[in-house]
């Protein structure tokens, strides 16, 4: 990568572009658990978030969502569902690992701006009190657009929970 302060806008942008693409398919470290000494032996991906759901952490955040559904909660209400216990909002998974990439980074960064567009969601369980998490993130695609005031970049990326 440059780090050139002689780089024009549109090499710094080209740059972003082939450095984003580079990175296509491959396993990115962005919001990742802590390295050593993590509280827990860390490997290769999937990498295991620090953050351990209790009823407490659950409760918060249905309450910050504006979410006042007892299964979210109540820790007690859960017990007589078929969940059997307290369960939360499927969206809180945002907070084991952001769910989208940024593309490539360099120290005095790119003349780009993110815009956060949007999420697709695909649940395959409840998540409960105690769940914990391991994910993997990898960009997929990098798509280029002109837009009405230049070029439009939307990076999509895949995060598995």
């Amino acid at each position: 990568m440059s780090t050139t302060s002689s780089q024009s806008f549109e090499e710094a942008v080209a740059e972003y572009i082939d450095e984003s693409r580079a990175q296509i398919d491959q396993e990115i470290m962005e919001n990742i658990p802590p390295w050593p000494p993590a509280p827990y032996e860390q490997g290769p991906p999937p990498f295991e978030a620090a953050l351990r759901l209790d009823s407490e952490i659950i409760s918060a955040f249905a309450k910050n969502l504006g979410d006042n559904n007892p299964l979210y909660s109540e820790p007690k209400y859960g017990l007589n569902t078929r969940y059997g216990c307290q369960i939360a909002p499927g969206v809180i998974v945002s907070s084991v690992r952001y769910p989208t990439g940024h593309g490539a980074q360099r120290p005095e960064g790119y003349p780009v701006a993110n815009f956060y567009s949007g999420t697709a969601f695909e649940f395959f369980d409840a998540i409960r009190v105690g769940s914990k998490f391991r994910t993997t993130k990898v960009p997929k695609e990098l798509v280029e657009k002109q837009g009405s005031k230049g070029a439009l970049l939307f990076l999509i990326t895949e995060l598995n929970y």
